[in-house]
C-alpha cells in the first residue's frame, strides 16, 4: 500500500483497474464516461494534488486534466491508498523529447545540454504519456527541477533565462526544494527576500534563505 506522506506534487499515479470504479462512481460525466473507461482501460496515469475541502483525510488526492478535444476538463477524485498500484516520478524532459513540436527541439536541446535533470509536466508530459492531443499552438513547457542546494538553484535559473529569451514558446518551470516546497523561477530571479511557494498544504509565502538552506 502507498504511503501518502511520500508522494509529492506531480507524481504520477497509477490506479488499480478494479479501484476505477469506484473513482468514478458519482461524477456526472455525460459523454466523458465511455473516454474514462478507455482511460483506465489503457492503465494511463492521474496526478498527485492538493487536498480540497470534502477530500478524506487518508486518501489520495488525485487529479485527471484531459486534453482539449475533452473540454480541457481536470477531474478530481479522493482515492485510497489500497487503490494505488504504483507511483512515478514526473517525465524526464530527455524522454519526452521526441513528443515535443518541432519547433520547441532547439530550445529543449539547449536545455538538456546543461546536464540538469529536467522534468516536465502540462500538455508535453501528458501528451508523451498518453498519445491524445494536449498540445497546442499556445502550450508552454512546464518543467520541474529538484534543487538540493541555492548553487544548484542558480545554476538552473541562469540556463532558463538564457534559453527562455529566445525560445518560441512560453516557458513555465519550478524549482523544487528537498522538502518538496517549489517556487516559480522567475519568483527565484527576482531576488525578493519573500517568495510565494507551493506544497501540498496550498501555496504560502516564505523566506528566501529558509528555500534551499
Amino acid at each position: 500500500m502507498v504511503e501518502v506522506a511520500v508522494l509529492r506534487r506531480h507524481d504520477l499515479v497509477y490506479i488499480k483497474p478494479g479501484a476505477w470504479p469506484g473513482l468514478l462512481a458519482g461524477h456526472d460525466l455525460g459523454d466523458l464516461h465511455q473516454e474514462l473507461a478507455c482511460w483506465a482501460a489503457l492503465e494511463r496515469p492521474t496526478v498527485l494534488r492538493g487536498r480540497i475541502g470534502g477530500d478524506p483525510g487518508d486518501s489520495v488526492p488525485l487529479g485527471l486534466p484531459l486534453p482539449p478535444g475533452m473540454d480541457r476538463k481536470r477531474l478530481a477524485f479522493a482515492c485510497s491508498p489500497g487503490g494505488v498500484a504504483r507511483i512515478a516520478s514526473p517525465v524526464l524532459l530527455s524522454e519526452a523529447l521526441p513528443t515535443a513540436p518541432d519547433r520547441w527541439r532547439a530550445a529543449i536541446d539547449a536545455l538538456l545540454a546543461e546536464g540538469i535533470s529536467w522534468r516536465c509536466f502540462g500538455s508535453l508530459a501528458w501528451q508523451h504519456l498518453t498519445g491524445l492531443p494536449y498540445l497546442t499552438d499556445a502550450s508552454d513547457l512546464d518543467l520541474l527541477i529538484h534543487c538540493s542546494t541555492e548553487a544548484q538553484a542558480e545554476l538552473a535559473t541562469r540556463a532558463l533565462s538564457i534559453v527562455a529569451a529566445r525560445a518560441p514558446m512560453e516557458i513555465d518551470a519550478e524549482l523544487i526544494s528537498s522538502t518538496g516546497v517549489a517556487v516559480q523561477w522567475r519568483e527565484w530571479t527576482s531576488g525578493a527576500t519573500e517568495l510565494l511557494v507551493k506544497s501540498l498544504a496550498g501555496p504560502a509565502m516564505t523566506a528566501r534563505e529558509a528555500l534551499f538552506p
